[in-house]
């Protein structure tokens, strides 16, 4: 094998690693529904039941992941919100004791007997300190009517 092989070789498998670890940093944070900060809601008179939603609250949070675990996400959200279904926007900034990460993230919700479940994506926008340069992408699940959700980022750039 040449030198030159061997070099473009030894880039190969070197970008190759960076990469895998990249994409490997996935992180699953559960959180319990906070106390609402701040909440108002208009009623939008085109039908029955149809209102639209700003609120703020804390969420507390654990995980498996040390830096993660025992953390806050402030939660700034917008819902559209109809009788039996709605969509919801979010920005959220989890806060650790090293730092923060903030995302974005939006998707449907659907009421059914006794449950509301939701599921969204977005994106790691920014972060601090430890988290500083963080990107990625954000899956949110849950149930609106237990209060209980699960948030996966996976970090780009950590």
């Amino acid at each position: 094998m040449t030198k030159l092989a061997r070099t473009v070789l030894t880039f190969i498998l070197l970008a190759m690693s960076s990469a895998y670890a990249i994409a490997d940093n996935t992180v699953t944070i559960n959180g319990t529904f906070g106390a609402q900060e701040t909440v108002a809601s208009i009623p939008i008179s085109d039908q029955s039941g149809h209102a639209w939603v700003q609120q703020k609250r804390v969420d507390p949070l654990q995980s498996t992941d040390a830096r993660f675990d025992g953390a806050t996400q402030i939660i700034h959200e917008q819902l559209d919100t109809f009788p039996t279904y709605g969509t919801f926007r979010i920005y959220s900034e989890i806060k650790t004791s090293t730092g923060s990460v903030f995302t974005f993230f939006e998707g449907p919700y659907t009421v059914g007997q006794g449950t509301v479940p939701f599921y969204a994506k977005g994106k790691v926008l920014s972060g601090t300190g430890d988290f500083a340069g963080a990107k990625g992408i954000v899956q949110v699940e849950g149930d609106g009517a237990a209060g209980t959700y699960t948030v996966r980022l996976v970090l780009a750039g950590q």
